[in-house]
């Protein structure tokens, strides 16, 4: 995964960073739910004025809680590699979905 400090020069650790302009910002965003959310169209507010049919009332679209989908907001599956994660243990991926474990003590400081 590329990665650059402030000024620009390359690294070779894992991480998420989103590049704008010429500086970096680091983001680790802890996720500890392993499967989506389930959003039904029948429980939202009101949604029972506009139609009674079944099928609409029933229809569900799933967000991802994991942090891993390519199709945010939407889950994709990607929360199946999260299974067999272990509680307590830190666990980071790089936008091609390759696990790396450890604490947090790994996770590098950008600004130190």
């Amino acid at each position: 995964m590329r990665t650059a400090n402030r000024a620009g020069e390359e690294k070779g650790y894992a991480g998420y960073l989103l590049f704008e302009a010429d500086y970096a910002i680091m983001r680790h965003i802890r996720h500890d739910r392993n499967h989506p959310y389930e959003v039904k169209l029948g429980d939202l507010p009101g949604i029972k004025n506009i139609t009674n049919d079944p099928k609409v009332l029933n229809y569900a679209t799933y967000i991802c809680a994991c942090g891993l989908s390519k199709h945010k907001p939407f889950c994709d599956g990607s929360h199946a590699k999260t299974k067999n994660e272990e509680p307590g243990k830190l666990y980071l991926y790089d936008k091609d979905g390759n696990r790396f474990e450890g604490e947090d003590k790994d996770i590098p400081n950008e600004y130190e």
